[in-house]
């Protein structure tokens, strides 16, 4: 019944938008790139579409 994602992932996914950067990310977060990696394509799955795209994390 609950079809939102997990807010953990869209705080990540918000602060990679923000950031630029899943290392600044995963930095802010005190967290490893790897988590951040995770938390975005856990959040891609769910809405069933890419986020970020590009070696930059370009973010929409």
């Amino acid at each position: 019944m609950n079809n939102l994602p997990p807010l953990e992932d869209l705080r990540v996914f918000c602060l990679v938008a923000q950031r630029a950067s899943f290392v600044a990310a995963a930095e802010e977060l005190g967290n490893s790139p790897a988590y951040v990696s995770k938390r975005v394509k856990a959040l891609e799955q769910a809405k069933a579409r890419n986020c970020c795209t590009g070696a930059r994390a370009r973010c929409r």
